[in-house]
């Protein structure tokens, strides 16, 4: 048992590959510390055991884009330093090495913001310090050469100057415009998914679909910026939008390190890139220059496409501010495409194109999608739809509810008529009460006994006396609510059984004890006849009685 002056760390072993080991080093916006990531890889590294990273890119942990674990969460949420690691070798001899090889007090410090990688049989640790100092020198070196070797010296630096002012105020404009076609787009799709389904979350059901609809739509509505060229009158010098395009990387340098300090060297090595490429003014050079600058956030976008939940809430349940931070980093990529555009003569005043190739082609991605949407089948029987199915049993009798992505109007739940088995608590559970007298309380044992396996259980304890809170004390932790007037006891999940405890309480409280089960056992065989339905089946019996109270 740790002591309170003690410290300790948490290595999980779960079942994996049968010849190697893999790395789980995140989890739920966190990393493991660094000293342990190392100290696990030299001691795989010393037994000679082949091993990988789960995830090679440790910000995808940081930002909660990787699926949670709740082990590892748990151990997170106690400040307690974990690692996981998913095998099916012989752990013995994994085990007796780093026993071996912890430190015998832990380290204090956790370096949260590291970054990691591993070419062949080389790991690459670059730790929050080394990422600090080198965002200190870049940002000296960048400084510098604004102020040195500014854009404007040369033969058009008063030109310059006037455009530089002259669109001064774009950056915003484009800004508030990009939110705004993300933010319309957003609600616009929901709509569709909305009026088709019923439900405002049923693009859930075709999460890619969805973002590619709201991809289109939004480049559709920032395309139509073209027509202001028509009003104003837009610089004709390409480079000054390729150096409006530096200043909107150098600033998302910033922008993004709040959110998570490991992206500053992406998004610095984004900046260098586009300080290159500005230069240079040759259309396919622009347009190689462009893809470059998508390329170190590849692993993003792979995981976005690969259809991860948290990700899409943020991007269809946002109330703008996801957007916002979408419409900064869509920015700079913004002005060099409109770069390009005018150094191929379809932008600005004086058009040599007339045809708008990206409004077009946005147009109809967006034509296509929307028919996607509203007519494509959303579930088969490939891939059915899950509808949760819920049978509640309390001192009432029997109800069961449908839930579904889906409004379903013809729906057709069965069941099973059991007549041994009463749809009433006390055909699932038995409960054992005794209270006694302790001074000038009560000392009341509680204990459940369930007759058939439950997944948890609840049970909440509440005073009728408003003078008398619920419970004192008790041999399990509980939950005061409603100003002390009820006590939530709550067990693991796949409790041990009987599940007991003990509490004290005034003997003029007039307790009551609501129990609640929940259960996948499905005695009555609840189901939906349905070749392309899957049940998502859950039991929960309630019952309510009132505890004697102890005499003497």
């Amino acid at each position: 048992m740790l002591q309170e002056d003690e410290t300790g760390a948490v290595v999980i072993f779960l079942p994996g590959q049968s010849d190697s080991v893999i790395i789980r080093n995140g989890s739920n916006g966190n990393l493991s510390p660094s000293w342990m990531v190392r100290l696990v890889i030299d001691t795989l590294d010393t037994s000679g055991i082949v091993w990988d990273l789960e995830e090679r890119q440790t910000e995808l942990y940081k930002l909660g884009w990787v699926s949670d674990n709740r082990l590892m969460n748990a151990y997170s949420r106690a400040n307690i330093p974990a690692i996981m690691l998913e095998t099916d070798m012989d752990i013995q001899q994994i085990l007796a090495e780093l026993v071996y090889s912890f430190p015998e007090n832990i380290p204090s410090e956790t370096d949260s913001h590291y970054l990691i990688s591993k070419v062949d049989n080389h790991v690459l640790f670059i730790s929050e310090t080394t990422m600090v100092v080198l965002m200190i020198l870049a940002v000296a070196l960048i400084l510098f050469f604004l102020f040195g070797f500014s854009f404007i010296i040369g033969k058009k630096q008063t030109h310059r100057i006037q455009d530089l002012f002259r669109i001064s105020w774009m950056m915003l404009v484009y800004t508030g415009i990009t939110w705004l076609a993300l933010f319309l787009a957003q609600h616009f799709i929901v709509f569709l998914f909305s009026a088709r389904f019923g439900n405002p979350d049923s693009w859930e059901l075709m999460p890619r679909l969805a973002l590619a609809g709201k991809i289109s739509i939004s480049i559709l509505i920032v395309s139509l910026l073209a027509i202001f060229n028509r009003f104003f009158r837009f610089p004709e010098d390409n480079f000054v939008y390729g150096y409006i395009a530096s200043i909107a990387c150098l600033l998302n340098i910033f922008i993004f390190s709040s959110v998570e300090f490991s992206l500053s060297l992406r998004f610095l090595f984004v900046y260098l890139l586009s300080s290159l490429f500005y230069h240079l003014k040759h259309p396919v050079i622009q347009v190689f220059g462009i893809i470059c600058m998508f390329i170190p956030f590849m692993p993003f976008f792979r995981v976005m496409f690969e259809g991860n939940p948290v990700i899409f809430d943020s991007l269809f349940k946002s109330n703008g501010g996801e957007n916002l931070f979408a419409a900064f980093f869509i920015l700079p990529f913004e002005f060099l495409i409109t770069r390009f555009l005018l150094t191929i003569g379809n932008f600005g005043k004086n058009l040599r194109l007339q045809f708008p190739v990206i409004t077009v082609t946005s147009l109809v991605l967006s034509v296509v999608s929307v028919a996607a949407i509203l007519f494509s089948p959303a579930w088969s029987a490939a891939k059915p739809l899950t509808v949760e199915v819920r049978q509640l049993i309390n001192d009432e009798g029997s109800t069961i509810t449908t839930k579904s992505l889906a409004e379903l109007k013809n729906i057709s739940v069965s069941s099973d008529d059991i007549p041994d088995l009463l749809p009433e608590p006390a055909s699932f559970l038995d409960l054992n009460i005794s209270s006694r007298p302790f001074i000038d309380r009560q000392i009341i044992s509680f204990s459940i006994i369930p007759k058939i396996p439950v997944q948890k259980i609840e049970v909440i304890i509440s005073s009728g006396n408003e003078n008398f809170i619920s419970v004192y004390t008790a041999t399990e932790v509980f939950e005061m609510v409603n100003a002390g007037l009820q006590s939530r006891f709550v067990s693991g999940e796949n409790p041990s059984i009987p599940y007991s405890f003990s509490f004290s309480s005034s003997r003029d409280s007039r307790l009551s004890a609501t129990v609640r089960l929940w259960t996948r056992s499905n005695p009555y065989a609840v189901t939906i006849i349905s070749d392309t339905i899957e049940t998502d089946f859950l039991l929960e019996i309630v019952h309510t009685i009132t505890i004697p109270s102890s005499s003497g």
